[in-house]
């Protein structure tokens, strides 16, 4: 019996070093498992700190994009107003000048009265050659006259 005895001892041995064994391992396991959650939580809360502070960055970048964006709109609205305004100018002058230009009409009127006064300048002309060749013959008329009254006092045309 007493084999028997120390074979259950030492079955008891090696199960207690086995179990001190599993047992250093699990609490190991778990020490280990405790501090990868821990480091696992600090990275999660480092990362997330990241992230906020890269959130923070972009959304200030896009409220100054905007921002600009907003500005420079502005600032055409601006300059297209402006241009807007001058053309408006400009177009009332051109009008208010159109207005004033002679139409179709007036250039026909005009041409009809230059019809008629190129006719009348006709007659005013034909008129005139008759008059001169009038005023010539009674000039030869006189001059003969004077010349006749000279012959017949001597020589003397007074």
């Amino acid at each position: 019996m007493a084999d028997w005895i120390k074979v259950a001892i030492d079955f008891l041995a090696f199960l207690l070093s086995v179990g001190a064994l599993v047992f250093a391992w699990w609490r190991t396991r778990e020490a280990s498992a405790a501090k990868y959650r821990e480091q696992n939580k600090q990275d999660r809360a480092a990362l997330n700190e990241s992230l906020q502070i890269e959130r923070e960055e972009r959304r200030k970048a896009d409220e100054d994009e905007r921002a600009s964006r907003r500005e420079s709109l502005e600032q055409m609205r601006t300059n297209t107003a402006r241009t807007h305004g001058e053309l408006k100018d400009r177009m009332v002058k051109v009008e208010e000048q159109v207005r004033h230009l002679p139409t179709l009409e007036h250039h026909s009127d005009l041409h009809r009265d230059l019809t008629k006064l190129e006719g009348r300048l006709e007659t005013v002309v034909a008129t005139s050659n008759t008059t001169q060749e009038t005023t010539r013959r009674i000039e030869d008329y006189l001059l003969k006259q004077a010349a006749d009254a000279a012959a017949a006092t001597g020589g003397n045309p007074s």
